[in-house]
């Protein structure tokens, strides 16, 4: 993923490299997210009988600069943002008549999400001089910490056993396509609201490290989401 963060960094000086020459309108955005998930956390692994833990919820913050060039209704930007995700409370037990035993899983947490990325945006035309259209389509990168543990514990003949366990998920690359409304205050300063639909690109790998036992494969993680911001635009 290295090599990914490298990409996305160098898109990031060329669009402001490019468009600062002959920029009209340098735009900053701030702007609070809240996240609607639909995907996992991580889709689970017969390796690690880590079963499918879900997504809750996620809010953050985005900072946006974006650049207008001279009369054009295309702009380029470069992003910034961090957001913490929820997941569901999994409480899952089953019983192995095989080896006469019964196993439990429980996790509980959430996961810190920091984004890098790039955009392209487009201004779309309304009757109305304070309000304005404005669709965006860009690549995030996203590095996740997670605070995603809980136990996983054996019982049959030869006694009772249990093992704290945390969840440990790779860097993912998503997409961005959204559309905002945007309300101008005066020359220089706007309310918008945006909403939109992030999707997987690379999906980062999750692994489930048990204390004591040892580090298994876990499936992937999904960050597919939908998502509403609601911020201020200055223009410089």
């Amino acid at each position: 993923m290295r090599a990914t963060r490298t990409i996305i960094v160098a898109s990031i000086v060329c669009a402001l490299s490019i468009t600062s020459a002959h920029a009209d309108t340098f735009e900053l955005r701030a702007s609070g997210v809240y996240y609607a998930p639909s995907g996992a956390a991580t889709t689970g692994g017969e390796q690690s009988d880590v079963p499918e833990v879900e997504w809750d919820k996620g809010t953050g913050f985005e900072l946006q600069g974006i650049l207008w060039p001279d009369e054009s209704s295309w702009g380029f930007g470069a992003s910034i943002g961090t957001a913490t995700w929820d997941i569901n409370h999994v409480e899952e037990s089953y019983y192995d008549y095989d080896y006469d035993s019964a196993y439990a899983n429980i996790f509980d947490g959430d996961a810190d999400l920091t984004s890098l990325g790039v955009s392209v945006f487009r201004k779309l035309s309304t009757q109305n001089d304070k309000l304005r259209i404005v669709a965006e389509g860009g690549v995030r990168f996203i590095s996740i910490d997670t605070d995603i543990d809980g136990g996983w514990g054996v019982a049959g003949r030869h006694g009772t056993r249990g093992y704290s366990q945390t969840l440990e998920i790779d860097d993912s690359v998503a997409g961005v396509l959204a559309l905002d409304l945007d309300y101008s205050v005066d020359e220089r300063i706007s309310f918008f609201a945006q909403a939109g639909f992030l999707f997987d690109i690379s999906k980062g790998e999750v692994q489930n490290v048990v204390d004591g036992i040892g580090t298994f494969d876990a499936g992937e993680t999904e960050l597919q989401a939908l998502f509403g911001k609601v911020g201020i635009a200055i223009s410089l």
